[in-house]
């Protein structure tokens, strides 16, 4: 059995496929193009809410989808665009947690002064900056 972990790290590497796809009616030939981040998960929830009436987005599919059902419409995938191979990294700063102390009950000195320094890691780009412009 695969462990959970691995699964984990499989899912957040997984790339989706992204693009644009249509619904077409066979009986009319009328066509609704859509675009989406997944095509794949976009194309099985617009079948769900037809299937199950609620798709809000377009009121006359959604009553010929009830009139023809399943099988009286197409989806098909127009286009897929290329993603980028450049791992997505949160720009956000990291802080300390509680795992850095070593221990459940740290001491807040020592996180204090573990932020202390993060702060100061942060701050000194912009302190340089400014005193080279005379700030």
């Amino acid at each position: 059995m695969t462990d959970k972990k691995e699964l984990k790290k499989k899912y957040k590497e997984m790339i989706p496929e992204m693009g644009v796809f249509q619904i077409r009616n066979r009986e009319s030939g009328k066509i609704l193009i859509a675009r989406a981040l997944d095509i794949r998960a976009a194309i099985n929830s617009c079948r769900y809410q037809l299937k199950h009436g609620l798709f809000h987005q377009n009121a006359q599919l959604q009553q010929d989808f009830q009139r023809l059902g399943d099988k009286g419409f197409d989806f098909e995938v127009l286009d897929r665009l290329e993603a980028k191979k450049e791992p997505i990294t949160d720009p956000r700063p990291t802080w300390p947690s509680w795992k850095s102390c070593g221990s459940r009950n740290c001491n807040p000195s020592v996180r204090r002064d573990i932020i202390n320094s993060r702060v100061a890691e942060l701050f000194s780009p912009r302190q340089a900056r400014d005193q080279s412009t005379g700030r």
